[in-house]
């Protein structure tokens, strides 16, 4: 079994040891059919955010007729399968994206499960899988990132890269050259490190998109082109400010909460063991790296292209998703997942130049490849250290 990091108060290590003795064949059946579970939901944030609707009310609807879709015809799959991907009530054509998704994550959800059974490793797997999953189907379908699911996963990326607990390469592992000593290692330095990055996560997106509006459209008069979002009618400028607000407000809150818990639980260990929470304090170097070189880069690519040509070259929600992917997979993953889908999109992009003959002028969803170089560099780190 991975090792718990050795900061973990000892009724949770306890607790996810006793989770984790489950049979592997349960621990697999339990990871899938949760994959069901999560990949249906993951459906509603697909559909409605895009459109501005609430994931909470009202239930699932069908989008042809509207009627309440009842909850033998809510079945993750299965009932995809008995109604053969038709409506009950209108007989209309039911997307496949639907058991795309939901297949898609339970099988992701199945190899985390086999490789790091039933634990606090997994379920910050799993969630991060999740994320990217839906953040790639959106994109696809709207060429939109939203910061409804940017702004609140950034601190939670934050947080469960902590979790991990050094699983993957850290920035303390570079070729042994940076020792605990000149870090300056002290365990209030990591309870502090921790605690201010979880509270400024997401201030910084904030920084980074008054930034946008500095650099960009002051002297180019540039706002977003939504003029292809068909979606629904557009928002006036101040409901848009209005739900900014509070996006910004309830992600803040989280981030905050997150700090303070980390805080409290980070003082009171750390008079227990303080030399455990070296482990801590690297994980969050580690994150802090992978910020600054997944979204930083992107950032600067991004500038440069758009004072170069005067256009926008790439949405500020790939940035922003490059910040969450460093944040979780740390400095190498998040080189690792530029390079992939870097070279993945161009590959796709001179495909589609060269197929509708638009050059240098196609459009393409950047995130649907940097999600899929995430998915592909997390189950990587997943199968070469098993945790089971």
């Amino acid at each position: 079994m991975n090792k718990l990091p050795d900061w973990l108060p000892q009724t949770f290590a306890m607790q996810t040891q006793s989770i984790a003795s489950l049979p592997s064949w349960l621990a697999a059946a339990v990871c899938f059919v949760l994959g069901l579970a999560i990949g249906s939901f993951l459906n509603v944030v697909i559909y409605r955010i895009p459109r501005g609707e609430s994931i909470v009310a009202p239930g699932s609807r069908c989008p042809g007729c509207s009627e309440p879709i009842g909850a033998r015809d809510n079945i993750p799959l299965l009932s995809f399968l008995i109604l053969r991907g038709r409506c009950r009530r209108c007989n209309q054509i039911i997307s496949p994206l639907y058991p795309f998704v939901e297949i898609t994550c339970a099988l992701i959800f199945l190899v985390i499960g086999l490789f790091s059974g039933l634990s606090w490793y997994s379920a910050a797997q799993m969630w991060f899988a999740a994320t990217m999953l839906a953040v790639m189907c959106i994109d696809a379908s709207h060429e939109v990132i939203p910061d409804e699911i940017t702004y609140p996963s950034f601190p939670l990326a934050i947080a469960f890269a902590a979790l991990k607990g050094g699983s993957n390469a850290s920035l303390l592992a570079v070729g042994s050259l940076i020792t605990p000593e000149e870090l300056g290692f002290s365990p209030i330095r990591a309870a502090l490190t921790g605690t201010f990055m979880l509270f400024l996560a997401v201030p910084l997106f904030w920084v980074i998109d008054q930034l946008d509006q500095v650099l960009f459209s002051k002297y180019l008069n540039w706002k977003p082109d939504d003029s292809d979002n068909a979606l629904s009618p557009p928002e006036s400028e101040d409901s848009s400010s209005s739900n900014y607000g509070k996006l910004l407000i309830v992600s803040a809150v989280i981030g905050a909460v997150l700090a303070a818990a980390w805080l409290l639980l980070a003082l009171k260990l750390s008079r227990q063991n303080p030399e455990n929470f070296l482990e801590a304090l690297n994980s969050f170097y580690d994150s802090l790296a992978g910020i600054a070189t997944g979204g930083g880069i992107l950032w600067v690519i991004r500038t440069i292209y758009f004072y170069v040509r005067g256009i926008e070259g790439m949405g500020l929600g790939d940035v922003k998703l490059m910040c969450i992917i460093g944040a979780f997979l740390g400095w190498q993953g998040a080189i690792a997942v530029l390079v992939v889908g870097s070279v993945g999109g161009l590959l796709f992009g001179i495909y589609l130049a060269f197929r509708h003959k638009t050059g240098l002028k196609t459009r393409l969803p950047l995130g649907v490849f940097l999600g899929i170089a995430a998915l592909l560099t997390q189950l990587g780190l997943i199968l070469e250290r098993p945790a089971v």
